[in-house]
This record gives structure tokens, sequence and C-alpha cells, in this order.
């Protein structure tokens, strides 16, 4: 068994749930890498002092991803998203 430290140091981002990813790639195979890719980066990420919003627009067809806006949280409060 891991240590609570050892495993914070080793995944700072806690993904809830696993479970949820592991079942949706037993009923859709061809997810399964890119579920675990993603559970990977995810975990593997400190998001915790980002100062930052983010919003993009993902266009999976074709494999895009449309960064619309990145702000302060300040400004993020005060954007109007429909204007986006």
């Amino acid at each position: 068994m891991i240590h609570f430290i050892q495993f914070m140091r080793i995944f700072n981002m806690v993904v809830i749930s696993r479970k949820a990813l592991n079942d949706f790639a037993v009923r859709y195979p061809v997810s399964g890498d890119a579920s675990l890719n993603w559970f990977r980066i995810s975990a593997g990420s400190d998001w915790s002092d980002f100062q930052f919003r983010l919003i993009v627009r993902i266009i999976f067809p074709v494999r895009t991803a449309f960064i619309r806006w990145i702000g302060t949280h300040a400004m993020y409060n005060k954007l109007d998203v429909s204007l986006l």
C-alpha cells in the first residue's frame, strides 16, 4: 500500500471516479486509450494554485482545441460567456 503522502506526490490531482472511466471503456472499448491518457495527465497535474480561467471549445471530429478566452478569476466573474 502506498503511504498517503507518497500518493499525493505521485498523483497531485484527485480524479473521482476512475471506475466511471473504466466502466465506460468496457462498454465502448475504442475509448479506453483516450480515457487512460486523460486520467494519467489529469491525475499527474497540480492545478491547485492555478489563478486563471480558460474557456476552450473542443471540436472532436477534427481534433481541435479552440481557445475562446483566458483571464483571471475576477475577469471571468464579469464575463458574459454568451458573447463568446
